[in-house]
């Protein structure tokens, strides 16, 4: 059994430790006489002391390594870095944790204080002064902004100046009046700062203007993650050729409705995930199967839905659906066992809804589907898909779409980015990088406004 404790000691007991865990340290007395030069320190318990930390006795201080039950071991003073203290100690002295830098009492203390404050703590601390944390602003930019907001003067250009300075860093932005023509307002035009870290970024770029630098060659300015087009310069609306499509010669066969195939080895494993126009129809390359086959589709979606009222009605959230697709076929994966099934459709009614042949749906919502072709006869065509290649700088387009215009507009993007998702069912894992449209400029005026003379405009612009 162990051994019992009083109910005066038990209650003295729970004090202290409450007392310490607020705002005290850990004592404890010696029980014996320490020599100099002793690695190990007798004291009358040990109990809630750390198993290593740092000791201040009689005007000494040390590091201990290790605890039993009655004493502190592997002591080291902090004079020499010697082993034990210089001086000896007598029975009776008081020990003192020294090791614990902050208690709650400390902790709750700088959590009102705007250089110390961290996480939930600057936020409330923010919200106290009607300044809350901006959309993605991580503590040091929040900080920086908060003592800028708290304590300068409000209604004055050097103010404004101090936000912008916390929020995009001096130099990345500028800030003018025009006093003349446009009174009364602040123009602040943003510049984006170029890092190599592009989560959470996005740049929309495109019409990039580059002489060709051979027929089937152009060198852009940054290094390419993806090219999306290639014109020539007077066609700035698009309208003409895309000089990054290679025309592939192919055929359709009815006992593989969903497959495009040549006679010669053309498709390689890059062609997965991107596109084939054939005709007026648009398809994904669902997949690659060998250099002479690929399988086409669109999807899979997840926005369908049924109405048993109209059992052949598929609807869906958003404008998927082309005069193209009559006679292709939607297959559909319902939780609902009547609802799933390959069906024709028969008619596109709108952008988001068709009529299928041999549909019997009861009514259901948020349901997986996905166009699939049905070439219904073995037939010659032509398609054309983006094989434009990249190495550094320099995009090569295919010998098929050869020769370039003197002079180009190059449409590319530099990070895998700037891919809109779509909805909460869109995977946005790896390869995809999803992005979140916000105003940024919203946030920007919101907080210029707390700090300008009523009566005056912020106008915010980005580059």
């Amino acid at each position: 059994m162990g051994a019992k404790t009083g109910l005066l000691r038990a209650l003295l007991s729970a004090i202290a430790d409450t007392l310490w865990e607020t705002s005290g340290r850990l004592l404890v007395r010696t029980s014996a006489a320490y020599t100099a030069g002793v690695g190990t320190l007798t004291v009358e318990g040990t109990h809630r002391w750390p198993t290593a930390g740092r000791i201040a006795v009689d005007g000494q201080t040390g590091v201990y390594t290790g605890v039993t039950n009655t004493s502190f071991t592997g002591i080291t003073n902090d004079v020499d870095g010697g082993v034990g203290f210089l001086d000896a100690i007598a029975s009776g002295s008081v020990v003192m944790d020294i090791g614990r830098v902050a208690n709650t009492e400390d902790d709750l203390y700088r959590s009102f204080l705007t250089e110390d404050a961290v996480s939930d703590q600057l936020d409330m601390l923010g919200r106290n002064f009607g300044v809350d944390r901006p959309r993605g602003v991580n503590d040091a930019t929040y900080r920086a902004l908060l003592l800028v907001m708290i304590y300068l003067d409000a209604q004055t250009i050097y103010a404004c100046e101090k936000v912008l300075d916390a929020l995009f860093g001096a130099g990345n932005y500028t800030l003018y009046e025009d006093l003349v023509s446009d009174i009364h307002t602040i123009h602040v035009e943003i510049t984006g700062v170029a890092t190599s870290v592009y989560a959470g970024k996005s740049f929309l770029m495109g019409g990039e203007a580059q002489p060709r630098t051979g027929v089937t060659t152009v060198d852009v300015d940054y290094e390419p993650t993806r090219v999306y087009g290639i014109y020539g310069a007077g066609d700035p609306e698009r309208v003409g050729t895309n000089y990054v499509n290679d025309t592939i010669v192919g055929f359709t066969n009815a006992a593989q409705p969903t497959w495009f195939q040549t006679l010669i080895p053309t498709f390689t494993p890059a062609d997965a995930g991107g596109y084939a126009t054939i005709g007026t129809a648009l398809w994904m390359v669902r997949a690659y199967l060998d250099p002479l086959t690929v399988q086409l589709g669109r999807g899979p979606f997840t926005d369908a839905s049924m109405n048993s009222g109209a059992p052949t009605i598929l609807t869906v959230e958003y404008p998927r659906f082309e005069a193209w697709m009559v006679g292709h076929g939607v297959v559909v994966a319902g939780l609902n066992p009547g609802n799933t099934g390959a069906y024709v459709i028969a008619s596109v009614d709108s952008p988001t809804q068709v009529t299928l042949t041999g549909a019997a749906f009861v009514t259901e919502n948020d349901v997986q589907w996905e166009v699939q072709p049905n070439f219904a006869t073995v037939s010659p065509v032509n398609a054309t898909m983006n094989r434009a290649t990249i190495a550094s700088k320099t995009i090569t387009i295919p010998a098929s779409a050869s020769p370039l215009p003197l002079n180009l507009l190059v449409d590319y993007t530099t990070i895998p980015s700037a891919e809109a998702v779509e909805d909460q069912h869109v995977d946005g894992a790896d390869p995809r990088y999803p992005f979140y449209l916000f105003e940024e400029g919203t946030t920007i005026q919101s907080l210029l406004d707390l700090i300008t003379a009523a009566g005056v405009r912020v106008v915010v612009e980005t580059s």
